[in-house]
């Protein structure tokens, strides 16, 4: 299934990739419009078209969703977390003494099938449910972000302050195909984290901010 990444969501040549940008289709949330092969993209979209940073300071949603292979981590995720309390359930209900009081072995009998009942719940809907709502966009003057599933949160970073970029993936990223792409700036509170983008997607990403940052960097010596 297609990732629905944004066509080149990088200030980049498109001379290389296939139309229509790297390893997917416009996301839904994407103005529409043609965009013609080697046009110079912002990374924001077309040139003149992405919020400023006044605009992307307001509360509104991010126009990109991560790839849709984290789902498949997010599920695999919560299988392997469901396992760390369904086999010492299991394993209570199962050595549970006969001597033992009668409302132990009761709570130790009910306990794995109520726990099962949950993260069954857990594995298929919450992963589908973070792919909803994790957003990230790039606008021409910094980094929007909105993360969490109970408690949402909004970060937007300016790209004067990015200190480093970085790309990051883990075992079950690499599994994925995905990668993580980390930005800090001087303060810890003021650094952001774009997770689960295809790792062609993150590599651009990251090349492009580290150049935008140079350049801040230079116009300010």
């Amino acid at each position: 299934m297609a990732d629905p990444q944004l066509p080149n969501p990088v200030s980049v040549q498109d001379s290389t990739g296939p139309p229509g940008g790297p390893r997917g289709a416009a996301d839904p949330a994407e103005p529409a419009g043609p965009k013609s092969p080697g046009s110079e993209l912002t990374a924001s979209g077309p040139t003149g078209s992405g919020p400023t940073a006044s605009e992307a300071a307001g509360p509104r949603e991010p126009q990109w969703r991560v790839a849709s292979s984290a789902i498949g981590l997010w599920t695999v995720q919560e299988i392997i977390g469901a396992l760390f309390l369904l086999i010492p359930a299991m394993a209570a209900s199962l050595f549970v003494p006969d001597a033992a009081p009668g409302w132990l072995v009761v709570a130790t009998d009910i306990l794995p099938w109520a726990l099962a009942a949950f993260f069954l719940g857990a594995v298929v809907v919450l992963p589908r449910y973070k792919y909803a709502v994790h957003r990230w966009e790039v606008t021409p003057d910094g980094i929007y972000t909105l993360t969490g599933w109970l408690s949402r949160t909004w970060i937007l970073v300016p790209i004067s302050r990015i200190q480093t970029v970085d790309v990051t993936r883990g075992p079950l990223q690499r599994m994925f195909g995905l990668a993580t792409v980390s930005v800090r700036t001087a303060s810890a509170q003021g650094s952001v984290e774009i997770e689960q983008l295809e790792a062609y997607t993150a590599a651009q990403v990251a090349d492009d901010l580290s150049k935008r940052a140079n350049l801040y960097d230079d116009d300010a010596t």
